[in-house]
């Protein structure tokens, strides 16, 4: 009866063991997931703020050009807003620019669809904001979905001067038109103070949830792997320890 409890207990040990270090390669492989996950739209956040910022800083130069009375002030606005509108990135990528209008902004400047120059942003394709952060650092805010997207650009940078807003945009097709299908986007917005304008620009980021999601079959695969052969020689090593007992 001693030598079966025996058995059992050293069976049981390494049973045990066995499962925590499959719980400890499982936890790993979330953390690694997640991790992945923050760096890649960490990078996405940064490189959209340091493109709006220097488009920011396009709009600071008319503007001084204003000031010292090298050009009226209507002329240093259209040459700001042409040279803005003639910058891409990424080939397809863009600024915009919109008033601070209550209720809902109006667009200065759209240069993909010009026809919203002028414009009241208010119609109901835009009302599919995510999320909003204002700043770089403030608490990140579910929308649901439904909110102006337009609004939520005002809202953040009206409350820290700049800020970051999701929400999810039809991308564009190479002949020409747009895809049914939405995907997430991240823009980010600075408030100009002189003009009282908002620049902005957004950038697709479900690349990141695909890399996300492959890298999650990767380390499934790992665990599968790693456990199917810790089971193999835990069995193993079970029945070579508790034969001879």
């Amino acid at each position: 009866m001693g030598s079966l409890l025996e058995r059992l207990s050293i069976r049981n040990k390494l049973w045990a063991m066995v499962l925590l270090f499959m719980a400890a390669i499982v936890v790993g492989s979330i953390i690694d997931v997640r991790t992945e996950r923050d760096v890649l739209l960490g990078e996405k956040r940064m490189k959209t703020r340091h493109l709006v910022e220097a488009a920011h800083s396009l709009l600071a130069h008319y503007y001084e050009l204003q000031k010292s009375g090298a050009l009226t002030e209507e002329t240093a606005k259209v040459q700001a807003i042409q040279a803005l509108k003639a910058l891409r990135y990424e080939k397809v990528e863009y600024f915009w620019i919109n008033d601070f209008t209550t209720p809902v902004p109006k667009m200065i400047m759209h240069p993909i669809v010009p026809a919203l120059d002028g414009k009241v942003l208010d119609a109901e394709k835009f009302n599919c904001a995510t999320s909003m952060q204002a700043g770089i650092d403030g608490p990140v805010i579910d929308t649901g979905g439904k909110k102006n997207l337009f609004v939520a650009f005002d809202e953040v940078a009206n409350q820290a001067g700049s800020g970051y807003v999701t929400y999810d945009w039809p991308k564009p097709k190479a002949g020409g038109g747009t895809t049914d299908a939405l995907y997430p986007k991240l823009s980010y917005v600075m408030k100009f103070d002189g003009w009282n304008w908002l620049v902005g620009s957004g950038i697709y980021i479900d690349d990141v949830n695909q890399a996300v999601r492959e890298q999650a079959l990767r380390n499934l695969a790992l665990v599968g792997m790693t456990g199917g052969l810790l089971l193999l020689l835990a069995g193993i090593l079970a029945r070579s320890i508790t034969a001879p007992l």
